[in-house]
C-alpha cells in the first residue's frame, strides 16, 4: 500500500471515527430533551403542542401505548375449566371473551381481577414541516 493510501485512509478513519462521536452525542442529547419533552407533555397532559421558528413548524405529539396483560391461569381458576375452556384456542381467545363479557355470559368483574395494564415508555413523535404548508 502507497504511503499516501494509507495517510489518507488514516485521515478518512479518524474524521469518521470523530464524526461518529459526535453523531453519538448528538443523539443521547436528542433522547434526553426528548424525555423530558415526552415528561412535560404527559405531566400537563397535552397531546399535541406546535411552535412556529423560522419558518418551519415544529409538532411533538405525546405517544403511549397501552397493552392489557391477562393472567390466564387465574383467570381459569376464577371462571372455572369448563367456562374458560370456552374461550380458549391454545391461547385465550380475547376477542370470544369480550363478546361473552358484552353477552353477560362470563361476569366481567371476575375477568377484570386478572387483567393488568403494561404501559410502553412514553415516546414523542416529532415532525417539522414548512410554514405555509398547510
Amino acid at each position: 500500500m502507497k504511503d499516501t493510501t494509507r495517510i489518507k485512509l488514516d485521515t478518512l478513519t479518524v474524521a469518521f471515527a470523530e464524526l461518529q462521536a459526535k453523531a453519538d452525542e448528538a443523539a443521547r442529547a436528542a433522547n434526553d430533551v426528548k424525555k423530558v419533552l415526552a415528561e412535560a407533555l404527559e405531566q400537563d397532559q397535552i397531546k399535541t403542542h406546535e411552535v412556529q421558528d423560522g419558518g418551519k413548524i415544529y409538532r411533538a405529539t405525546f405517544l403511549q401505548a397501552v397493552v392489557p396483560i391477562i393472567d390466564e391461569t387465574g383467570l381459569e381458576k376464577e371462571l372455572g375449566s369448563d367456562v374458560y375452556d370456552r374461550y380458549t384456542k391454545k391461547v385465550l381467545d380475547k376477542k370470544a371473551l369480550e363478546r361473552a363479557m358484552e353477552s353477560n355470559e362470563v361476569d366481567p368483574v371476575k375477568v377484570g381481577k386478572h387483567v393488568t395494564e403494561r404501559r410502553n415508555a412514553p415516546s414523542v413523535r416529532f415532525t417539522v414541516r414548512a410554514a405555509d404548508d398547510s
